[in-house]
């Protein structure tokens, strides 16, 4: 997986992609409830994986040697791929996944509102918090599980707010409280990666100058810088989503409320009268 192009992340990356098609294409009609699944969701799928690859493979490359590339593959990863993986996925496929009371019980348990919010930011906090990030460096298996474990509650944080099963999801008011809470628990970490007086890990004590003068921390604060950036982009994205729906569905509501209303009797007499 160090190699520029990552031929093992092109490889999972095919895989899913070939198990995906399969399952919304031919082996759909094995299941229950099953409908044809639409070209747009497809390309928003394809989109994540496309992101999955590019985070995981040429990213991941520079995030051996930046900070900056590092915190960019965890943005990449973690906060925007979910997004596109959730938005491509059918709702028949999830019913036909978590169709137990179990497996929907287990589901809820990490997906319910204060556990979502809580568990990708405090996991993604901690992470960087130096003594837990060096630690993590020095050892091969720890950083692995610690991934999985932050790709893991990136898709419980999100799945609140874009679980293909509409009926799921939280109402739109509560999903902008939602995005504005979750927004703030990531503001710590980041003012301490852009105001930290010196390099804070041993990973990153020396970087290849970019350009004439760029050290280490310029690095630190650049990374910073990125995360803040990845996720208010993304957070303002799927806000400007939500208000849209909702705006839509008070259009809606208010159409109906028209045709409905009876006419009063005052108004009735107040038409003109045709004339025999």
């Amino acid at each position: 997986m160090n190699g520029l192009f990552s031929p093992a992340v092109f490889l999972v990356t095919v895989v899913l992609a070939v198990l995906y098609f399969s399952v919304v294409g031919p082996l759909s009609r094995r299941v229950a409830g099953a409908e044809p699944t639409s070209l747009k969701k497809k390309s928003l799928f394809v989109i994540g994986l496309l992101l999955f690859y590019l985070g995981l493979g040429p990213v991941h490359y520079f995030a051996q040697t930046f900070f900056s590339a590092y915190v960019l593959e965890q943005a990449t990863v973690n906060i925007v791929m979910p997004v596109f993986i959730l938005l491509g996925l059918p709702a028949w496929l999830i019913h036909s996944v978590f169709r137990t009371k179990k497996s929907r019980l287990l589901l809820r348990v990490f997906t319910v509102t204060p556990v979502a919010m809580l568990l990708f930011d405090g996991l993604f906090s901690i992470s960087l918090l130096p003594a837990v990030f060096n630690r993590l460096m020095e050892n091969s298996y720890l950083y692995g599980i610690s991934r999985l474990l932050l790709l893991f509650a990136a898709f419980c944080t999100w799945w609140p707010i874009l679980t293909p099963v509409k009926e799921w999801r939280l109402p739109d008011i509560q999903k902008v409280g939602f995005l504005v809470v979750s927004g703030l628990l990531l503001f710590p970490i980041s003012m301490y990666l852009l105001f930290a007086d010196a390099p804070l890990y041993a990973a990153y004590q020396t970087v290849p100058e970019v350009y004439p003068g760029y050290t280490a921390l310029d690095d630190q604060q650049l990374g910073s810088i990125i995360l803040k950036i990845f996720q208010v982009v993304v957070y303002t994205c799927v806000f400007f989503s939500i208000f849209k729906s909702w705006y839509r569905k008070e259009g809606s509501l208010s159409a109906t409320d028209a045709i409905d209303e009876p006419i009063s009797p005052d108004a009735i007499a107040a038409m003109p009268q045709q004339r025999s």
